[in-house]
């Protein structure tokens, strides 16, 4: 019986471990392909408009950067993908990718959806890392 048990927790470890190494480099490859598309100039333009809407700048004008800080655009999206689960990111990806695919109110519902994953001061500090 008791060998039963450690197999068992044996086998939960592997698992769990397994789950949070593939989440941890999925992340990664998340993260890296938005550092390659925000250098663009289009992506570069999508991040400023991000940064513009409504939702964003009501989210700003509660806090300010204090207390975090990035030192790249990369630490930063690496930070954002840290926050979102596989499916959060993947729905992300995929509305960027066919922005034509969602209707305004599913647009704006993905993202509070997204926005209330942060608080004012982490918002503000990434935008700050993106020169907003």
């Amino acid at each position: 019986m008791k060998k039963r048990v450690g197999v068992f927790l044996a086998a939960a470890v592997v698992v769990a471990g397994g789950a949070w190494f593939v989440k941890h480099e999925a992340t990664n490859v998340v993260a890296t392909k938005v550092s390659q598309e925000i250098s663009t100039p289009a992506g570069q333009a999508s991040v400023h408009k991000i940064l513009q809407s409504k939702q964003v700048q009501s989210q700003l004008s509660k806090g300010n950067s204090s207390g975090q800080e990035f030192k790249t655009q990369e630490q930063a999206i690496q930070f954002a993908a840290s926050k979102l689960s596989p499916s959060e990111m993947a729905q992300l990806a995929n509305g960027y990718a066919h922005p034509d695919s969602l209707s305004a109110e599913q647009k704006a519902k993905l993202e509070q959806e997204l926005l209330s994953k942060f608080t004012p001061q982490q918002l503000a500090a990434m935008a700050k890392t993106f020169g907003y």
